[in-house]
């Protein structure tokens, strides 16, 4: 607070406080609240500075809060500024030292803390105890860990059926069928056929609820015997990140707000606003107008400031900040030049957010509307100050010349044209083949397409097949899935150097690099590898769409056949083109 105290905020736009605020103040405290439970008083105190010095507090001289804090602290997406609510970012940033000690056994800290405070289970069943205030502080965060995570299921002997969260369901991830048939306390395991590592779907379908008999069917369980784990199913990764955290729980702040029902117009609207390409003074006074949250009369009425909220321009109707920027007949000649025609589209509009929608929907001259908005604005606070104002002749003028200016200066050089080559499918080197794979999702039928083609070092068919499975919850886990089913085909086949290609980024460095375990196709990914390693050489190649046609047409074509055909040195007749297409 100290540093706030020192800032010169008068020689700063709005703008400019915010970059401050972030970069600085909100990333001082980070330290102290990865490790302790700051008091909710404190956290208090600083946001009640942030604010201040946000609305251009100078020491004792009050200003006015247009909006609220937890408006503020929304997202910019959503029509926030995108603030930390200090609070839930300490609670996010502890549930991290709770992930570690869920996720990393063989760390001293988790060794520490285990010896100490939990022998007996894991740090989810753990008690507070006389423990130390650091210990306290952490279990905080252990309710967010618990709200977020999900099992994966290996095994199936360490998760119960009906208390864990385990289901690929976005909403539900607990079973809510009812519990006549197996005890309480059943688990996973009773579920699975260990010798054949598949599901009892017979005694599935009995047991639960169609919706949660097909999501249990479609989970995906590694070939071998492998133990159960948890995962944070909010990152492709699998592991907890404070960003992911801290917006767990902002949903559920914003839950208990009224909302859209489909937030995505509003994100679309709002993100064209934040990525305009004007000054960022400028980026801020269209969030204000868009919020009604500019000093009007009509506002400064509501708060008592003023006991009149006459145009002072018109003097007609009131001013409202709809008024001042758009409505009122003394700016409308300013409007005429180049936004005639969505003033004719505007007429039913009732704010300048719904002005600004429309402007975005129907023409890409938002940046030339927030720069003319901006400079009217600014003209209205000169002649309520007694400043010598711009002339309203030349706002247009004004407006296309510093937007302009703006753009060349913040342009990037243009770079050197480098014209990609087309992509195409290239054969392995000699005495090697290539197995293209990929998968494909069918979201009507509930299904997954798989395909794959082999192809030898002159480009001919050596096999190829589709399969078809049931839709599992991610696109990251089809293509996976089809990896191995690939992989799985050549060591069938006996081949013995094999190079195994795709056109997923995400599947193609887990299998080369790694650093994927903890997700939720960790074990899949632990098949292909200990699979691969039968061959005498294998690599693995990623290559664009263009260059894996064959293979997406398989798995685009995997519903049309049995739910898995085979075609050996022959391929389906309708994709034989494309096949002969990507001849060398």
């Amino acid at each position: 607070m100290a540093k706030l105290q020192g800032w010169k905020e008068q020689l700063l736009s709005q703008a400019g406080r915010e970059v401050l605020l972030k970069a600085v103040i909100q990333a001082i405290p980070t330290f102290a609240m990865s490790c302790f439970k700051l008091p909710i008083s404190l956290c208090n105190d600083i946001e009640a500075s942030i604010r201040k010095f946000w609305w251009g507090q100078r020491g004792n001289q009050r200003k006015i809060h247009w909006a609220k804090w937890s408006s503020l602290c929304q997202p910019k997406s959503l029509g926030g500024m995108g603030f930390k609510d200090l609070q839930n970012f300490n609670v996010a940033m502890l549930a991290k030292q709770v992930w570690r000690l869920l996720d990393n056994k063989t760390s001293l800290f988790h060794r520490f803390f285990k010896e100490k405070f939990f022998p007996r289970g894991s740090i989810l069943e753990a008690k507070e105890g006389n423990g130390s205030f650091a210990w306290k502080s952490i279990l905080k965060g252990r309710d967010v860990i618990k709200k977020g995570m999900q099992w994966r299921v290996g095994s199936g002997s360490l998760i119960r059926i009906y208390h864990d969260s385990w289901l690929p369901d976005p909403y539900n991830k607990r079973v809510v069928s009812p519990r006549d048939f197996l005890g309480n306390d059943a688990m996973v395991s009773v579920l699975i056929d260990r010798d054949r590592r598949s599901w009892i779907t017979d005694a599935i379908d009995n047991i639960f609820l169609p919706h949660e008999a097909s999501l249990i069917k479609a989970i995906p369980l590694s070939l071998n015997d492998c133990e159960d784990k948890t995962f944070w199913p909010h990152n492709v990764d699998g592991s907890y990140s404070v960003r992911s955290g801290y917006r767990l729980l902002s949903e559920d702040v914003s839950k208990e707000r009224p909302s859209v029902s489909d937030p995505a117009p509003t994100k679309r609207l709002w993100k064209g606003i934040w990525n305009l390409k004007v000054p960022n003074r400028v980026k801020t006074f269209m969030w204000r107008a868009g919020t009604d949250s500019l000093p009007s009369k009509m506002n400064l009425l509501k708060r008592k400031v003023l006991c009149n909220d006459l145009c002072p321009d018109c003097k007609l109707e009131s001013e409202s900040s709809f008024h001042a920027l758009w409505t009122c007949r003394v700016v409308a000649p300013v409007w005429k030049s180049k936004f005639e025609w969505l003033r004719k589209l505007a007429v039913r509009c009732n704010s300048f957010l719904d002005v600004i929608k429309l402007c975005q929907d129907h023409n890409g001259l938002l940046d030339l509307l927030a720069m003319t908005g901006s400079l009217l604005w600014s003209r209205r606070n000169q002649l309520r100050h007694g400043e010598k104002a711009i002339q309203l002749h030349l706002i247009n003028a004004t407006a296309s010349e510093n937007l302009w200016e703006f753009q060349n200066a913040a342009a990037p050089p243009c770079p050197v044209a480098n014209v990609a080559a087309p992509v195409r499918w290239l054969p392995p080197p000699k005495d090697w083949v290539k197995v293209n794979f990929d998968g494909a999702i069918f979201q009507k039928e509930k299904l997954a397409g798989l395909g794959c083609i082999i192809r030898n070092d002159e480009g001919l068919v050596m096999a190829a097949f589709t399969q078809c499975i049931p839709l599992p919850t991610s696109v990251e886990m089809v293509e996976v899935l089809a990896a191995r089913s690939a992989i799985v085909f050549a060591r069938e086949l006996c081949l013995n150097q094999v190079i195994l290609e795709g056109d997923s980024d995400t599947v193609i460095k887990a299998l080369s690099s790694g650093g994927f375990d903890s997700s939720c196709f960790g074990h899949i990914i632990k098949d292909v590898k200990l699979l691969s390693s039968v061959f005498q050489n294998i690599s693995f190649c990623h290559t664009r769409r263009n260059g894996n046609s064959v293979a997406h047409r398989l798995a685009r074509s995997a519903c049309k056949f049995s739910h898995f055909q085979i075609w050996m040195e022959d391929l389906p007749p309708d994709i034989v083109s494309v096949y002969l297409s990507e001849l060398p």
